[in-house]
């Protein structure tokens, strides 16, 4: 094995999969070996990733690919056809249900990630899962040779100072519910705002609820629970804070 390979269809700052994505590259790339990471999209923020195209022309027999599977797309049908050695790493598909009425354009590539998971079984000669109940999908549709690797996590990024600003905001607040993680259907952000409307009708009356995460990929979801919050008169007491900016 000479170099390895990585992609997904989208690599995006903040996301945990593509954070895993580029940890990974780091690791290989420390043990001697040449790794890339290539996309279909790479998100505004993010560095150092080539397009999808070039691993038609990249990648050798003698190298590995490593395909990231959350969603579906088209062209995975065409990387599986290259000559060289291939990995699957499952992150999970979320159910295409949870996009209906919401978000078609998700729900389709829900869909059809489901369906490749089965039917590109054969590509693959391991497929790990990022989770025990992950491994067990992969079993169900078909992969022979699986194992469970948890992503990486490389905390150097988060060794900086608070910000002020926040700190001083927060400060002397008593109760403060904190949720890290994009607006999303998936996500059930409604729940937790229903969450607040009977802790703070049982609890504390005080109670705020931070909703850390980007929100444009989603605006009719978002747009919901923005109303949700409204109806249940918690506006003040939601705050959707939007993206954080990470270090690099």
């Amino acid at each position: 094995m000479s170099t390895v390979h990585q992609f997904h269809p989208t690599l995006a700052p903040g996301d945990a999969m593509s954070n895993h994505v580029f940890a990974l590259r780091r690791r290989i790339r420390g043990w001697g070996y040449e790794s890339y990471a290539y996309a279909v999209e790479a998100k505004a923020g993010v560095a150092d990733v080539r397009s999808y195209r070039r691993l038609f022309r990249d990648v050798k027999p003698d190298d590995m690919l490593i395909v990231h599977f959350s969603m579906g797309h088209e062209v995975i049908d065409q990387l599986v056809k290259l000559n060289a050695r291939k990995v699957l790493v499952y992150h999970n598909i979320t159910p295409p249900e949870f996009f209906s009425g919401i978000n078609p354009h998700a729900a389709a590539h829900a869909r059809l990630g489901l369906r490749q998971l089965a039917r590109l079984a054969s590509s693959f000669e391991l497929a790990i899962g990022v989770s025990e109940f992950n491994r067990r999908a992969l079993v169900e549709a078909g992969y022979e040779e699986t194992a469970r690797v948890p992503i990486l996590l490389d905390w150097t990024h988060l060794a900086e100072e608070p910000n002020a600003a926040v700190l001083a905001r927060w400060r002397g607040v008593r109760s403060v519910i904190l949720f890290v993680g994009r607006i999303s259907p998936n996500k059930r952000q409604d729940d937790l705002v229903r969450m607040l409307a009977y802790y703070r009708r049982c609890i504390d009356p005080e109670a705020t609820l931070v909703l850390v995460g980007a929100f444009r990929d989603q605006p009719q979801y978002h747009g919901r629970v923005q109303a949700l919050v409204e109806r249940l008169g918690l506006g003040g007491a939601v705050l959707f804070a939007g993206a954080v900016d990470i270090p690099t």
